[in-house]
């Protein structure tokens, strides 16, 4: 095991206890096309849904895709390789393999087609094109409908076209997810307001390696890759909860996972006015889980 379970502490250990994670949690990845014939997917429980014929880039898509999916013992080993993961196509990628924005109503009928294969959790790969400040109607419901679901949305902030993306209407289902640096700071961030500090995680976003189309391995940054790590994390803590007799509940997962962050030190980020809640801590949120298992028995 390597790369990126040798950057968050604790992870190896919850792989150990999850076996890689359970089948019967479901994953959605919205993002660009991914290259499934790619060596570290050989054997995964990965689904393309409403796939391109002849996709133009799948950079962003088959590198997120990995970080979740990729296959023990493989060119890209990924975080719950063992639970099942939906690849829903929704972004198309620019010259540089970075996603461009959708429309929100592009977005919401997404979101809608994965949450309709009951999934546990959708990690957004990318942003939308509407301004800040303007809302769509449409999908305030579907976010509103995914909380109501107890379904987990996950969604990059800082970079990758996140900024814009419609927090305040997905409530307690979102998860917003901040990149950083290969020093655990804080990047420079566009947007997001209140919204990061009450429930942005700051999770690793640099250097992170991931699957390419043409077949190699590539290390990129982003916070959709950050995004795609905590997505998985999340995946193999509902697994581990399964195993321990304990219903999933992703949005419980979500709470869990802000509480047991690391908080931000006194003066830390001083200049910023949008900073997440805290840092991904897995050791503590697998003790909270095994703590819960504990009340349970």
């Amino acid at each position: 095991m390597s790369g990126i379970f040798e950057r968050v502490t604790g992870l190896a250990e919850l792989y150990r206890l999850t076996g890689g994670g359970d089948e019967a949690i479901r994953i959605a990845l919205l993002d660009g096309p991914v290259a499934s014939g790619h060596p570290s997917f050989a054997g995964a429980r990965l689904a393309l849904l409403s796939p391109q014929a002849r996709p133009a880039r799948a950079a962003h898509g088959t590198h997120v895709a990995s970080i979740v999916a990729g296959q023990p013992g493989g060119m890209v080993e990924g975080v719950a390789p063992r639970c099942t993961t939906l690849c829903v196509e929704l972004y198309r990628e620019d010259e540089n393999g970075d996603l461009i924005g959708c429309a929100a109503t592009a977005l919401a009928r997404a979101i809608n087609r994965a949450a309709a294969n009951d999934v546990s959790i959708i990690s957004i790969g990318g942003g939308l094109q509407t301004p800040p400040g303007q809302r769509d109607r449409f999908l305030d419901q579907v976010l509103a409908g995914c909380a109501g679901r107890n379904i987990l949305i996950v969604a990059p902030v800082g970079d990758d076209g996140g900024d814009h993306l419609q927090f305040a209407a997905a409530g307690p289902a979102l998860l917003a997810v901040v990149a950083a640096d290969d020093g655990g700071r804080l990047p420079q961030l566009a947007d997001g307001g209140d919204t990061v500090a009450q429930c942005g995680l700051l999770a690793p976003g640099q250097r992170i390696a991931g699957a390419t189309a043409d077949g190699g391995v590539s290390f990129r940054n982003g916070a959709g890759f950050a995004a795609a790590v905590v997505s998985g994390v999340a995946a193999l803590l509902l697994s581990l909860r399964r195993q321990r007799g304990l219903a999933p509940d992703p949005l419980g997962i979500r709470d869990l996972l802000l509480r047991t962050a690391d908080p931000r030190t006194p003066g830390e980020d001083t200049d910023r006015t949008q900073t997440p809640a805290g840092r991904l801590n897995v050791e503590r949120a697998v003790a909270a889980v095994l703590g819960q298992d504990e009340q349970h028995a």
